[in-house]
């Protein structure tokens, strides 16, 4: 296991939840402390690695057909999961917020992850680039 990836990623999930629950009404972090968001984030980190790999793999047709929403809506049951999971630590208000922090959330993953370095890119320095290497006769 790659320690830094996994730091880097508890680290981008931390800061997720931390913008979510800022910018999302009705999603709260009930303890504003440093050591507050860490715990939320290890615990959203291990519902994505172990139990979102899980719901995605049985919803792929769903995925595929609604064009990528049905994620939100998996990234709102693991938000779910994460209040159900700490309940003294992360509250939220209803369906709405819910969903909108689903929505919320995995925008900032995706934008943080990649920030980061922790996605890797779709093509790197040694792929052949655009124009080259394809010659015509």
């Amino acid at each position: 296991m790659n320690w830094k990836l996994a730091i880097v990623r508890t680290l981008t999930d931390g800061l997720a939840i931390a913008i979510t629950a800022f910018v999302v009404p009705g999603i709260n972090v009930v303890h504003n402390r440093l050591f507050s968001y860490l715990i939320l984030a290890v615990v959203l980190g291990l519902l994505n690695a172990f139990i979102k790999p899980i719901i995605q793999f049985f919803t792929l047709p769903l995925i595929f057909v609604s064009y990528g929403l049905v994620v939100v809506v998996i990234n709102a049951v693991m938000l779910f999961f994460l209040a159900w999971l700490m309940p003294g630590r992360f509250e939220i208000d209803g369906l709405v917020p819910l969903l909108i922090g689903g929505f919320v959330i995995g925008i900032l993953q995706m934008v943080l992850e990649g920030l980061f370095g922790v996605t890797p890119p779709l093509l790197d320095d040694t792929t052949v680039k655009m124009g080259e290497g394809v010659h015509e006769t």
